[in-house]
């Protein structure tokens, strides 16, 4: 049995994880210039400079460091909403940013039941299951979650 799948099996030891995942891994107590991928939130902080406190909407948040388009605006005081499809992402955000609202949803125009792949520590989760082989052998992923 892999760790990972030993630390997800008990409460407890999924919320060591967590904080593995957050103070650990990805050092949440250091700041950071950027935690974007590319630089986009040094751009959002700039178009926003003389706005001290706002909302924001993050869809697909993936997590609150890595790749995260709003942490620098969370650490100006901002806060907002934050969705995504993976509940640990959610866990997440909730232990980092719990003034935000976080919610482990799909945003869609109707109400109805999706299959989508959870693509284990990745951003490439997907509700295009006919399109999923193409990003499977593009990315070389092995390890994937489906869910009904």
């Amino acid at each position: 049995m892999s760790l990972r799948k030993f630390f997800l099996k008990k409460k407890l030891t999924y919320k060591i994880y967590l904080f593995y995942n957050l103070y650990i891994r990805h050092k949440a107590f250091l700041k950071r210039t950027s935690y974007s991928q590319w630089g986009e939130d040094l751009e959002i902080v700039k178009f926003f400079k003389n706005k001290k406190r706002g909302k924001y909407l993050d869809v697909g948040c993936f997590h609150p460091l890595m790749y995260s388009n709003t942490c620098l605006l969370n650490q100006n005081g901002w806060t907002g909403t934050n969705i995504d499809l993976n509940q640990t992402s959610i866990d997440l955000f909730n232990i980092l940013r719990p003034k935000d609202r976080n919610l482990c949803r799909i945003i869609g125009s109707k109400k109805k039941k999706l299959r989508f792949i959870l693509i284990t520590s990745s951003v490439l989760s997907t509700l295009q299951i006919k399109n999923f082989s193409t990003i499977k052998k593009k990315y070389f992923l092995r390890r994937c979650l489906f869910v009904k």
